[in-house]
């Protein structure tokens, strides 16, 4: 229902940042080291999901359908480190285009 699905994504919020703010407080280097990743970390939110549909076609040969087991269990690892590894080739290669769409200095 959408009463408890926005009081679910309402309370995630809520404890993102009551943890960013204990982050803030007691470890401020991991905070500044977890800053500095802003723009790698809204990279991979952006092409997550166009790699995910790439990545299931292909290893099953199909856009949709279920996955095996195994594969759920390590392709957001997978993933990751695709789009992390993508966001610097081409923030190593294209500085600009970077410094355009993913906000990078």
């Amino acid at each position: 229902p959408p009463v408890q699905s926005s009081a679910l994504v309402l309370l995630g919020v809520l404890t993102t940042v009551s943890i960013g703010g204990l982050f803030s407080r007691y470890l401020p280097r991991v905070c500044t080291l977890v800053a500095s990743q802003g723009p790698a970390a809204f990279f991979v939110y952006v092409t997550h999901y166009p790699l995910l549909d790439l990545t299931r076609y292909l290893l099953t040969g199909k856009w949709d359908g279920p996955l095996p087991v195994t594969l759920c269990y390590f392709l957001p690892f997978l993933l990751f480190a695709v789009s992390l590894l993508l966001f610097h080739a081409l923030k190593r290669l294209f500085p600009r285009f970077m410094r355009v769409v993913a906000l990078s200095r």
